[in-house]
């Protein structure tokens, strides 16, 4: 068998993604199979979001094709939904399906979230694709109800965690959060990693974060990797005077991430919808206790070892957790990295070299 790895446009900076193709590559190589991946090239786009479809539209159909035909009888795999639309030029190929959100949403599912007309027809295109992918793998359960109602047959591949992401010295984890700019060493911090995207629930994150600090007089201080706040939430939070109390961190290495994950009090995470969770497990691995949202995926992710909070129940659950004692911690502690280790990276591999074997 041997697998050519369709991933994902680069200008993008669809870093989960790409993180996924290279998890998956290197685990194929390691069981001994030939794979290699071939992207959409920038050409006309870099950072142009217009002069990108150009290259995803008009170019890369080219490109891939050729790569197709230069490997006969190789499993073609679109590693990511989000390029599901090449699925429909590259017959007999297979996707995974992390989430359809963006599809849901250019449907009206989601109320009072709108897409606009070009992203309509977008997102229609890359359904018509995945309808003619040979198979599917979908990530969690709830994503599978939705690949099954909007496109058809799919069966489950979690997604996995590497060994890298485990417990860090304290010393050691405390110089790089330092490097990063976090002074926390005293009081701690509560730990959030995601997007700007609305199904991320930063303004869970920010609003729930300023009840806390109403509660407890001694609060940790709150550490977000990823984007910056909105100009609204940034405002919230220099009324409530804790506009020195959040440092939003962007862009920083995999080894700082893990650090932080480490060393946090407490890792939050409420998003209103996803396809997978990813991040949930790699606290969990590095032995910060997690506190998510109590709907799928996140209850499939998380599994017993997570604690779970609602809208309304976020200030307790967090605030629980930052009280615990050292036992009830240490055994929350080795609940999540239990559970995080059911989701190991070769695991996944291997499920996906039966899919590849089955669509052959």
């Amino acid at each position: 068998m041997k697998v050519l790895l369709v991933g994902n446009y680069e200008a993008d900076g669809q870093r989960s993604m790409d993180r996924f193709c290279t998890m998956l590559l290197k685990g194929l190589r390691e069981a001994g199979i030939q794979a290699e991946v071939v992207r959409p090239a920038v050409v006309a786009g870099g950072r142009n979001k217009w002069l990108g479809y150009i290259d995803k539209l008009l170019l890369s159909p080219l490109t891939l094709r050729r790569a197709v035909k230069m490997r006969p009888g190789w499993v073609v795999h679109v590693v990511d939904q989000g390029n599901g639309i090449y699925a429909g030029w590259i017959r007999g190929c297979v996707v995974t399906c992390h989430d359809l959100l963006a599809i849901r949403m250019a449907r009206g599912e989601f109320a009072g979230r709108r897409t606009g007309l070009s992203g309509r027809v977008f997102q229609w295109l890359i359904l018509r694709g995945l309808r003619r992918a040979a198979g599917i793998a979908s990530v969690s359960g709830a994503t599978r109800r939705d690949v099954e109602r909007l496109i058809g047959k799919s069966e489950v591949i979690a997604d996995g965690v590497v060994d890298y992401w485990e417990p860090m010295e304290a010393e050691e984890a405390w110089e790089r959060i330092e490097e990063a700019g976090v002074r926390a060493r005293e009081a701690g911090y509560v730990l959030h990693v995601g997007g700007g995207q609305w199904y991320k629930n930063r303004t869970g994150v920010v609003r729930g974060f300023i009840e806390l600090r109403k509660r407890t007089a001694h609060a940790p201080k709150l550490v977000i990797v990823g984007l910056e706040l909105d100009g609204g939430l940034d405002t919230e939070l220099k009324r409530a005077g804790l506009g020195d109390e959040v440092m939003i961190l962007k862009d920083i290495a995999d080894e700082t991430l893990r650090a932080l994950y480490a060393m946090a009090r407490v890792f939050i995470f409420p998003s209103l919808e996803e396809g997978f969770g990813w991040p949930i497990l790699e606290a969990q691995a590095c032995g910060c206790p997690v506190v998510t949202t109590g709907k799928e995926p996140m209850t499939e992710t998380g599994g017993a070892a997570a604690i779970y909070a609602n809208a309304g129940e976020w200030t307790q659950a967090v605030a629980g957790v930052l009280e615990m004692n050292e036992t009830r911690r240490a055994a929350v502690v080795a609940a999540g990295r239990e559970n995080a280790q059911r989701f190991s990276a070769k695991k996944m591999v291997g499920k996906y070299i039966e899919f590849y074997r089955r669509h052959q």
